[in-house]
């Protein structure tokens, strides 16, 4: 990502979530890395990774605050003890543990930071209580398994385990269900259901909740039906409990052709762009537009910074 921040104010990422808070114009470009480059053995056993490690660059005298998104769930917040919320600084081949400056319900702000390696995790070693977080549910339609064959991933609200699984389950479908999961607790067991009497699923053991680090497996639960005509109800519990934390039903209707909608998928961004070229050459009135655009997570600050940097038909004109 890289954004050059035009003056002083508020500024959020809508592809990543990170917001900025700047005195001046500024420049600033940061990607994510890997945590497992970064641990060490201990630090993997005492920490709770709590979202992305960003590789940050920008001029620290510029920035009054970052604040970096994180899967803490919102109900762990009130009960956990703010000082073991605390930014990981990774510099020189060291690591500094600073202290989160406030803790929003999904992100944290770092005031006054001192650009590096930086992310957010939980400390462990004085917590006697597991920590909740949120949970995310993502289904697939295998495209070459037989009948209907249904692939489900239960895993944290992690950006870069998504995109994983996205480039994992390239061919097949994505079927869209609500994704959020009341509260879940990574080394617990959750079990899969049906109470569909003509669905297998396997493994029929709980899988563990996780964070997985790159390059290890991704576990998920097939789900086989012979019959492609009936709903396949899901639900997910922890293990020995019968509390219900995420349903779902998958129609006949949701298992349609992964061609058809990817060329829908790319008819609709072909209409898409057209709009944003039309968008960029013919609005005179920009910025308060821009704003409001940027807010709905209409466009990215690169596409606004795109816009504003045009002059307008009535500009042209004077």
């Amino acid at each position: 990502y890289s954004h050059h921040l035009k003056q002083g104010g508020a500024y959020k990422c809508s592809a990543s979530n990170i917001r900025w808070e700047v005195t001046r114009e500024t420049h600033i470009e940061y990607k994510t890395t890997l945590w497992e480059d970064h641990l060490t053995h201990q630090q993997r056993n005492s920490w709770i990774i709590a979202g992305l490690l960003w590789e940050i660059t920008a001029n620290s005298e510029d920035i009054t605050a970052i604040h970096l998104p994180h899967f803490i769930d919102y109900q762990a917040l009130n009960d956990l003890d703010p000082p073991l919320i605390q930014i990981a600084n990774f510099k020189d081949g060291s690591v500094s543990l600073e202290p989160a400056s406030k803790v929003h319900p999904t992100r944290v702000v770092f005031e006054n930071p001192k650009f590096s390696l930086l992310g957010v995790i939980i400390c462990l070693l004085p917590c006697i209580r597991p920590i909740p977080v949120k949970g995310l549910v993502m289904v697939y339609h295998s495209q070459e398994a037989a009948d209907v064959t249904l692939h489900v991933y239960i895993i944290p609200d992690d950006p870069a385990m998504q995109e994983a699984i996205k480039l994992k389950e390239k061919g097949s479908r994505h079927i869209m269900k609500p994704p959020v999961v009341r509260s879940m607790y990574f080394g617990h067991d959750y079990l899969l259901k049906s109470p569909c009497k003509q669905v297998e699923i396997k493994p029929k053991q709980g899988v563990e909740f996780c964070y997985v680090r790159s390059g290890q497996t991704i576990n998920f639960y097939e789900v086989y039906s012979k019959n492609v005509n009936e709903n396949i109800t899901l639900w997910l519990h922890a293990m020995n409990s019968e509390t219900c934390l995420w349903e779902a039903e998958v129609r006949p209707g949701d298992l349609s052709s992964h061609g058809d909608q990817t060329e829908a998928d790319s008819q609709y961004d072909l209409i898409n762009r057209e709009h944003r070229r039309n968008l960029i050459k013919h609005i005179n009135v920009m910025q308060p537009i821009c704003s409001n655009l940027l807010d709905y997570n209409i466009i990215t600050d690169e596409e606004k910074e795109a816009i504003l940097s045009h002059p307008t038909a009535s500009e042209k004109k004077r």
